[in-house]
């Protein structure tokens, strides 16, 4: 096969694979609607991997059929996007070698190392890249092990924040969220940061001024929120700001409201008691990916929701 050239082609000339091509079964490949949202989250926060992994597509008439990207292509057009980046592959190319290409580009022959994922990848970016295991269990046990580690403070060293006041705003998802504190260079590191009582009451004093700042004044029929717990089930440093929180404006804090169905931090499984309260303050310690709160907000989606982290680490 000669060597093929990027090219855009408008979304509209493009379609899936519905076994059209005569000799070419329809795509084999499905989508849940859960890892389907990470796919457009995916795409809307890093459109550029779409020239780094195009389309691959192949003539029909004035048409283009998708051999390799059924799922993106899907996403693109949920996202309103108008063209994609595409390799078409030559039409003189046989039948018998383009099912061979489709299948081989959905193929994986890797392995994940699930001890080299769990130390040194963040666990949220691993949820947001939708990489799924055969297994979980591999995974779940270096979970146990670096939390083992967390606890004897080894992981002490990674992401710090000085912990000085900067209030942000920040465009994410639907509803975007606010910001407490950055990470910085120097400063305390976030392991320490939790493991000190008295910051619940520094993180909660900056949420009340940063609601202030919003102009809310009346807080009836508002309450508090907190991430799910997904790895450790006991009160928590989120738990300790939102208690604070609660107590300084007046307001409920419901907690375990939003509870995690599994412990599975690669494939988490969120439900909820919805709250008699019609707003919603959702609060968070740190945010990394959104991942969490992407989840949390569809289940709050016909709530008056407010976002607050506590230190932007997205």
């Amino acid at each position: 096969m000669e060597i093929v050239n990027t090219e855009i082609i408008p979304l509209a000339k493009i379609v899936g694979n519905r076994g059209q091509l005569k000799g070419l079964p329809r795509n084999p490949r499905t989508i849940k609607d859960e890892r389907f949202d990470l796919l457009c989250e995916s795409i809307r926060t890093q459109p550029d991997m779409l020239y780094l992994r195009e389309l691959l597509v192949y003539p029909s008439g004035s048409k283009y059929v998708v051999i390799g990207g059924n799922m993106r292509l899907k996403a693109m057009r949920h996202l309103g996007m108008a063209d994609a980046p595409c390799k078409v592959i030559p039409a003189d190319t046989p039948m018998e070698q383009v099912r061979q290409i489709l299948l081989k580009d959905n193929s994986n022959f890797g392995e994940w190392d699930t001890t080299e994922l769990a130390f040194n990848w963040d666990d949220g970016l691993i949820v947001d890249c939708g990489i799924e295991f055969d297994t979980d269990s591999d995974y779940q046990e270096q979970q146990e092990k670096k939390k083992k580690a967390w606890q004897r403070g080894k992981k002490s060293s990674g992401a710090k924040s000085d912990l000085v006041p900067h209030f942000g705003f920040h465009k994410a998802m639907e509803r975007g969220y606010l910001s407490l504190f950055n990470v910085t260079k120097d400063g305390y590191s976030i392991y320490d940061i939790k493991e000190n009582d008295d910051n619940m009451a520094v993180f909660a004093e900056n949420a009340v001024a940063c609601v202030r700042q919003l102009g809310i004044r009346h807080l009836d029929g508002w309450c508090i929120v907190s991430a799910p717990k997904r790895r450790h089930k006991e009160h928590n440093f989120a738990d300790g700001c939102c208690e604070a929180l609660a107590g300084m404006l007046g307001i409920p804090y419901h907690a375990d409201l939003i509870v995690s169905k599994n412990k599975n931090r690669v494939h988490p499984e969120f439900e909820w008691t919805p709250p008699a309260e019609r707003s919603i303050i959702f609060f968070d310690d740190i945010i990394t990916t959104g991942s969490t709160m992407l989840h949390c907000n569809a289940l709050m989606q016909d709530y008056n929701v407010v976002n607050i982290m506590g230190i932007n680490n997205h």
